[in-house]
């Protein structure tokens, strides 16, 4: 059972890494509560992990209600407060910003990330969308 697992874990395995790892795993399996619950409780062992509030900002964009939205940018700026060259949590925002019309915040948040990840074709693409809402 897990708690099993929990209970004997390998000396190089932490509880945060099992909950961040299955957070994961029912993000890319689209289980929204399953992934919020995972990630959040892997938030408690380590509050100011950037990639962790990425993570969450992310779930939180990708799954509908407005108000989950606003909580999803609320975990992408806390990871920004923390690092602010992770230029993934910068482009999350910049497409927040777009998908709510906040135009010029979009460009902003896509240069930033450009500029920490030139090569990001998802980026790129984000650009040339907003510069077709912007003609």
């Amino acid at each position: 059972s897990f708690e099993f697992v929990l209970q004997n874990l390998p000396p190089t395995i932490s509880e945060f890494e099992i909950w961040y790892e299955i957070g994961i795993l029912h993000q890319e399996s689209d289980n929204f509560e399953g992934a919020r619950v995972a990630l959040e409780r892997s938030l408690k062992y380590k509050q100011n992990d950037p990639n962790i509030l990425t993570r969450l900002g992310w779930l939180y964009l990708t799954c509908g209600s407005i108000e989950d939205k606003e909580t999803g940018i609320q975990y992408l700026n806390a990871s920004l407060s923390i690092d602010e060259k992770n230029g993934y949590a910068h482009y999350l925002l910049g497409r927040a910003y777009l998908d709510r019309k906040q135009f010029i915040e979009a460009t902003e948040k896509f240069k930033v990330a450009l500029f920490y990840d030139a090569t990001n074709a998802d980026i790129w693409c984000c650009l040339g969308v907003l510069m077709i809402f912007l003609m």
